[in-house]
């Protein structure tokens, strides 16, 4: 997977910090699964995809969320998104895989 900025600069951050630092850093910048499927359940899909950090496909996912398949589609990768999202910010942090 292709490294996004805000991961290098997490990185960058990270690698300045102690071991408690990193662990206390980590914990308030993951995304919580939870909060994204229940955003995604009850609030349109859409808002979940926003949460996880994609917006496009949240809005794509908002407009068509009248239909079962996208919303159903929405829930899913809502949790697959925060998933790949906490795996890299952990390893951007810890600098090995979770």
């Amino acid at each position: 997977m292709e490294e996004s900025v805000e991961f290098r600069l997490i990185k960058e951050q990270a690698s300045k910090m102690s071991d408690t630092e990193k662990i206390m850093f980590y914990e308030s910048k993951k995304k919580s699964e939870a909060i994204g499927l229940l955003l995604a359940i009850f609030l349109l899909g859409g808002a979940g995809q926003i949460y996880a950090g994609k917006t496009l496909r949240g809005i794509l996912c908002i407009l068509f969320s009248w239909l079962i398949i996208p919303w159903l589609y929405a829930i899913y990768d809502t949790y697959k998104s925060i998933k790949n999202y906490n795996t890299m910010l952990y390893m951007a942090i810890f600098g090995e895989k979770a």
